[in-house]
């Protein structure tokens, strides 16, 4: 069985950071160029829209019906 995380805005916030990620202006910005993290969509993702990242990549969910049926489809 594969475990399943929930994690608070503190909690996205470190789990962010541990990714050289941060939050500039409610968005999700790469640390060292503040480039917006794109989801798999092309979209910028705020901090309240973040749902964790696709294991082994850097592929960020968001945590809308549409993206994690997408992330359901490409891990069944």
């Amino acid at each position: 069985m594969t475990p399943k995380f929930i994690f608070n805005k503190s909690a996205k916030s470190y789990i962010l950071k541990l990714l050289n990620k941060k939050v500039k202006d409610g968005i999700i910005v790469d640390a060292d160029t503040e480039e917006p993290v794109i989801s798999q969509d092309g979209e910028v993702i705020r901090l309240e829209e973040f749902a964790g990242v696709k294991k082994g990549s850097e592929i960020y969910i968001k945590n809308d019906v549409v993206s994690l049926i997408k992330l359901y489809d490409s891990i069944k």
